[in-house]
């Protein structure tokens, strides 16, 4: 949804509280409101997904899974790892890295978890 610069001088702040709940209650990156000419709501999605945000799942996706693993073998959430998966997507190394708190990350054909002493 994108406002008109008349529409963004009335809506002020309001529009910014809003558009974050909305974000945030509709799990988007962002919103963009087109105009507001009417008390009529027109509302459009736009479902292609970028590489980026596919990767962007691929990675929550491993975090998820190691995260789980790492509860299942009872670690801590300070215990370091070292990390073998099968695939890392493309620009998501360091966050997996930091969110499972991973020294390394290693390729290989299933995924691996190794306690760091």
């Amino acid at each position: 949804i994108s406002l008109n610069k008349n529409d963004y001088e009335s809506l002020g702040k309001i529009w910014s509280e809003i558009n974050y709940l909305l974000i945030d209650e509709l799990n988007v990156k962002s919103i963009e409101l087109i105009s507001i000419s009417s008390p009529d709501i027109q509302v459009e999605y736009d479902f292609v997904l970028s590489e980026e945000l596919r990767n962007e799942g691929i990675a929550r996706d491993i975090i998820r899974s190691i995260q789980v693993k790492r509860k299942q073998m009872g670690l801590s959430p300070e215990t370091r790892i070292d990390l073998t998966l099968s695939e890392i997507p493309a620009g998501w190394e360091q966050m997996i890295k930091e969110k499972v708190k991973a020294n390394k990350i290693d390729i290989g054909a299933e995924v691996e978890i190794t306690i760091i002493n």
